[in-house]
């Protein structure tokens, strides 16, 4: 059984509100700074350095479908071997991508800010709406940058709440792993600096949330489904494995 009871505590407080003020005016004044770091990026030397882009290839296939996948697998893996722990950690992990990614999707395509690719010049060319047409009016903000931060954020938020003594070496680990495809995203051009500011703030919010709102309210329907979780007389959370037929 998990300890945890239910929360009468607001999940979003007033600092969570000044905390996102502050991340989105950071990027907006890094628009005044996005096509320096663009041209340091694209300088010959860095760009023609086969190691730099064999890395770069690689940690940017950790993409926001694919990282929903491997969550999905790591899911149906724990159910299976009732392994109620690491289904847990893998469900979370997957919804906080899921949810991550359709907000910042509607974000910016309703933004329609160019890539990098596209007007290397111009990191303030913006056309309404224009992202749900074209992939290349889809950059601000980074949905790459959100899903990886976000796996990061709940598998901390886990981890604190688990096994606490792990997480000062843990959680660093996480974070610098999820920076990996997120400067990919810089040296391929496909966003600007401020993209991946902006993306890694929601996908961190988004994972500490998530994890947080299931532990601090068992019974929940989503838990209730996906991992066969109640909530016992006393409020805290009971696990039942398979309960469900699928």
């Amino acid at each position: 059984s998990d300890t945890a009871r239910v929360s009468s505590e607001p999940l979003f407080t007033k600092g969570d509100a000044l905390w996102a003020g502050a991340f989105v005016i950071g990027s907006v004044v890094m628009f005044q700074v996005d096509d320096n770091i663009d041209r340091w990026v694209g300088r010959e030397k860095i760009q023609e350095s086969d190691f730099i882009r064999r890395g770069a290839e690689i940690a940017n296939l950790s993409k926001d479908d694919q990282v929903m996948l491997a969550g999905a697998l790591v899911y149906l893996t724990g159910r299976i071997a009732k392994k109620p722990t690491l289904a847990d950690i893998a469900w979370h992990s997957t919804e906080a991508v899921l949810i991550s990614s359709i907000v910042l999707t509607l974000v910016r395509g309703s933004l329609g800010r160019t890539r990098p690719y596209v007007t290397p010049d111009d990191p303030t060319h913006f056309k309404g709406f224009e992202g749900f047409k074209q992939f290349e009016y889809r950059s601000f903000p980074s949905i790459h940058a959100s899903a990886n931060f976000a796996v990061a954020a709940v598998i901390s938020g886990e981890i604190k709440r688990r096994w606490p003594g792990r997480l000062r070496w843990v959680s660093p680990v996480l974070y610098t792993v999820a920076s990996f495809p997120t400067v990919s995203r810089l040296y391929l051009r496909r966003h600007w600096a401020s993209d991946l500011v902006l993306g890694s703030f929601a996908g961190i919010v988004t994972g500490l949330k998530v994890e947080r709102y299931h532990h601090t309210h068992p019974g929940n329907k989503l838990d209730k489904f996906f991992l066969g979780v109640r909530a016992g007389p006393d409020g805290t959370a009971r696990l039942v494995l398979f309960e469900h037929r699928f």
